[in-house]
């Protein structure tokens, strides 16, 4: 399995509404210990927890989570008000 590939893949589902923010953490607790061999996505799955984080502690709003998610698996798009769900 491609974690990186795997873990956007997730994220894509959250955004679509197929997972909440709840169900993405859980699948992230679950391959967290995989990604220790893999630096790329160990990094990535460390920024999409951080963000999980600060919207847990509520020093982040979903629209912000959803907006910053888009970014980390598509970085070259940019994201405007009415792109986010």
């Amino acid at each position: 399995m491609d974690l990186l590939l795997e873990t956007k893949s997730q994220i894509a589902a959250y955004l679509d509404g197929s997972l909440s923010p709840s169900e993405l953490q859980v699948w992230l607790g679950e391959v967290s210990p995989s990604a220790a061999e893999n630096a790329p996505a160990a990094r990535f799955i460390g920024d999409v927890w951080r963000l999980l984080s600060e919207y847990g502690y509520g020093h982040r709003d979903e629209s912000s989570l959803r907006k910053e998610l888009k970014r980390l698996i598509d970085p070259a798009r940019p994201i405007s008000p009415g792109r986010v769900k």
